[in-house]
């Protein structure tokens, strides 16, 4: 007798939902303009999970013709860990339309992203504008995502209180620990 196998693609338990949708929430986005359609790659015993926003004729293939067996579907947009949600660098790209208005973002002159694309701090000399601390999205002068950052204002004994940019995830990440 054969094993069944398993669905690898499924929809997203309301638990990974609601941290997505919080993730959406830390930016000050709404989770409508991250997502339309929220589905987990499931692979047993992976101490992570893919996340991917699917178009409708893709699942539509996917229940026909794969059985539910792929292992990328549609848009990507993240890591999913435990009670923990990494946005993909696509992610920034899709939502770099809605800076500054409608999600928080930093802008950096040329010589603030060549530091963050360093995976270096970016300090307040070199931010053009910003909007919000905490999680923000990271772009230069010319509206081009270059991933995503963590704002925040820290003292310093030398500079006093000052902005201070740390990246999360940037576009020199592939060449650094991506490949």
């Amino acid at each position: 007798m054969q094993v069944k196998k398993e669905k690898m693609i499924r929809k997203a338990s309301s638990s990974e939902k609601m941290i997505i949708d919080g993730f959406c929430s830390s930016i000050g986005v709404e989770p409508s303009r991250c997502y339309s359609h929220l589905y987990v790659l499931d692979i047993p015993r992976a101490p992570f999970k893919d996340v991917f926003d699917p178009s409708p004729s893709v699942l539509l293939f996917l229940k026909d013709h794969l059985e539910w067996n792929a292992y990328s579907i549609g848009f990507y947009l993240g890591i999913l860990g435990k009670n923990k949600f990494e946005p993909s660098l696509l992610l920034a790209h899709k939502l770099v339309r809605f800076c500054p208005e409608n999600i928080n973002c930093v802008t950096l002159n040329p010589e603030g992203e060549k530091y963050f694309l360093y995976g270096r701090p970016v300090f307040g000399e070199n931010i053009v504008s910003y909007n919000s601390l905490g999680p923000v999205l990271v772009e230069n002068t010319l509206r081009e995502a270059l991933g995503w950052g963590r704002l925040v204002s820290e003292d310093n004994t030398k500079y006093g209180r000052r902005l201070v940019l740390r990246p999360v995830k940037d576009l020199g990440w592939y060449l650094r620990k991506g490949g």
